[in-house]
């Protein structure tokens, strides 16, 4: 009997975790304007890439496409224009210029 009830009391805890919703958690990003902000939490790639498609406007390209902006961005050729490119730029001048 006594494992009956346990089972009883294990299922409640089990469905109510279920049906109880899931906290939303919203990754920070940091700011490229703000030096301080990058930390070695992210990789170099891994931050350029949150950080340009956190803002990005339109279909994102992929993560190698991004990385290879970022490039091309540091070495003044990146052919993009527009709210996009500067957000490359900015998070690129903040990860891979020297």
């Amino acid at each position: 009997m006594r494992s009956v009830g346990g089972l009883a009391v294990l299922a409640v805890l089990v469905l109510s975790a279920c049906t109880s919703p899931a906290a939303s958690v919203e990754p920070t990003v940091p700011d490229p304007a703000v030096p301080s902000s990058y930390d070695v939490s992210y990789s170099a790639d891994e931050f350029f890439i949150a950080g340009v498609k956190l803002g990005w406007v339109g279909e994102k390209p992929s993560n190698t496409e991004l990385v290879q902006m970022g490039q091309q961005a540091c070495q003044g050729s990146l052919s993009a224009a527009g709210e996009n490119a500067q957000r490359v730029t900015a998070y690129a001048k903040a990860v891979y210029c020297p």
